[in-house]
């Protein structure tokens, strides 16, 4: 994910991908807070509806997690 921390938007580069790909948005508590479907190699989201904080960023591919990583959302 680039940039981290991320003030609007950001890019995430897919390390692969297979037939069904999301990256989900998981809060400190565990709980998935956005779903953002990845459907090639090159993916921009927007952090607008997430509030200030750390997340964490992980990549499903076909139901196996791949990659996961810190987020950092600031204003």
């Amino acid at each position: 994910i680039y940039p981290n921390p991320v003030t609007s938007t950001a890019l995430f580069i897919a390390p692969s991908i297979g037939k069904k790909n999301q990256l989900e948005i998981i809060g400190i508590n565990g709980q998935i807070i956005q779903l953002i479907p990845i459907n090639s190699s090159l993916t921009e989201f927007s952090s607008q509806l997430l509030s200030s904080g750390i997340y964490i960023a992980r990549f499903k591919q076909d139901g196996q997690v791949i990659y996961s990583e810190k987020l950092i959302i600031t204003e």
